[in-house]
């Protein structure tokens, strides 16, 4: 089931059917509230739809479960961050990287 909502938010997202892709990315995280793949896509749709401020808390949470540390104005530590976090969601969920 949580494969079929990845190819979900996946396919919504390139539809550019962004309100959705929040949606299911919500519902994954009341089921589990640490999801990295669930927070990135509601971190992605928030940034998305302009609440940038809450999208940065959201994938700050991503980076903590990721154990990686918030550094100001480190852009190469976001690169590694995002690079974990795929690694970590493509592992748990494969199909993810052809989304």
């Amino acid at each position: 089931m949580i494969s079929a909502l990845v190819e979900c938010l996946a396919t919504f997202h390139q539809s550019g059917n962004i309100a959705q892709v929040e949606v299911i990315a919500r519902t994954m995280l009341a089921a589990m509230p640490d999801d990295p793949v669930a927070l990135q896509f509601l971190g992605l749709s928030l940034y998305q739809t302009g609440r940038i401020a809450e999208a940065q808390q959201v994938l700050e949470r991503v980076a903590r479960r990721m154990g990686r540390p918030r550094e100001a104005n480190a852009h190469d530590e976001c690169e590694s961050t995002e690079a974990a976090t795929f690694r970590a969601a493509t592992r748990v969920h494969p199909g993810l990287a052809d989304g």
